[in-house]
């Protein structure tokens, strides 16, 4: 039998007659983001047994399947549930098989981050609430089935990011062009590198590979690791007040980075808002440095 994320059973008047079980999710065919849902259902009948008196178990069927994405098996909905395509009703039978259906959730980029932000780096929880249509020969059927907690695994999930993020355009441009120096190439591996550790809750790690980014633009840049030498080239293609300030902000950033990686004793120092944040501001300033300075490379 396929492995699953999570499974509950389905009841009717406190009879257990079926089982749901998560086998996969996976970002949907659509232009924004949509986590799909690959269900397993079996409805077994028992004719021997009876839903209420003269009502046999047997010959029943899902009809409808609506639900609700959550961060919590009560609360904090994501989005609705809703059955994908063509309706193929899962009958119950005396041996009953697995029949696969899908649901899909539509979202939205502030809802995924919201995702991101309630995971924090670990493997997501997911609870799907369900309400089936359930029907027999006698008409609808009381049905009740327990919200499935849903665990993916990081792996899995680092796959489905990827997707799900691929949709939207990079908000950082980094003027490629502008450079032509290795170091620079390095640097900005050093922040796609960053990026990734925020991704697997790698915080610490994000941030000190920006130290690292800074550190390779300087080189590229052929400019001595040091704040003053910055000023003083920046100034020649700005001000002094912009210069002080460009290079200030660098010199800060650096200091995120320190604490990390001259303070290992210390783990878990930063968290995901503030990894993001660094990521961002040193992803910003490599794509001005580099169109500030970039002509001036020897």
């Amino acid at each position: 039998m396929i492995s699953s994320f999570g499974e509950s059973e389905l009841s009717v008047n406190s009879r257990i007659v079926g089982r749901v079980r998560v086998l996969d999710v996976y970002q949907g065919s659509a232009l924004y983001p949509r986590l799909t849902f690959r269900l397993g259902i079996s409805l077994q009948d028992h004719p021997t047994d009876t839903f209420s008196p003269g009502r046999p178990i047997k010959d029943y069927e899902i009809r409808d399947l609506r639900g609700e994405l959550r961060l919590d098996e009560g609360a904090k909905a994501i989005g609705l549930l809703e059955w994908l395509g063509a309706r193929r009703y899962v009958r119950s039978a005396a041996h009953a098989s697995e029949n696969q259906v899908e649901v899909v959730c539509n979202i939205d980029w502030a809802r995924l981050e919201t995702i991101e932000e309630h995971r924090a780096g670990k493997p997501p929880t997911l609870w799907l609430a369900f309400w089936p249509t359930l029907v027999d020969g006698n008409g609808f059927l009381d049905c009740d089935i327990r919200p499935i907690r849903s665990i993916v695994p990081r792996d899995r999930w680092m796959e489905l990011l990827a997707q799900l993020t691929g949709l939207r355009r990079t908000l950082i441009e980094v003027v490629l062009p502008a450079v032509q120096a290795p170091e620079f190439s390095a640097a900005v591996g050093h922040v796609e590198e960053a990026r990734h550790r925020v991704d697997h809750g790698d915080f610490d790690e994000a941030v000190a590979a920006c130290r690292r980014a800074i550190e390779s633009m300087f080189a590229a840049l052929n400019v001595r690791n040091d704040a003053n030498a910055l000023e003083e080239k920046l100034t020649k293609v700005t001000d002094a007040r912009r210069a002080k300030a460009y290079a200030g902000i660098v010199s800060r950033l650096k200091e995120f980075g320190n604490v990390t990686i001259h303070r290992p004793e210390a783990p878990g120092r930063y968290m995901r808002t503030e990894a993001q944040f660094v990521v961002a501001v040193t992803s910003q300033m490599l794509a001005l440095l580099a169109t500030l300075l970039g002509p001036d490379v020897k």
